[in-house]
């Protein structure tokens, strides 16, 4: 399964900033963020499967 990191606002994607592709699925992970983003509205991270697009994980901050 492919994965997707997005930070959010309460989980939703419709309020987020797509990371990109996890290149693992275990572990821990960084990822970079685009200088300059205001982090300050996103409370959660969401990991999304690319293929079925559904949420994995809901992860708050």
């Amino acid at each position: 399964m492919k994965l997707s990191a997005y930070l959010a606002t309460d989980g939703n994607l419709n309020k987020s900033l797509e990371l990109g592709e996890l290149k693992e699925d275990r572990g821990t992970f960084k990822m970079p963020i685009p200088l300059g983003t205001d982090t300050s509205p996103y409370n959660t991270v969401v990991l999304r499967d690319v293929k079925t697009k559904k949420k994995v994980a809901v992860i708050e901050l």
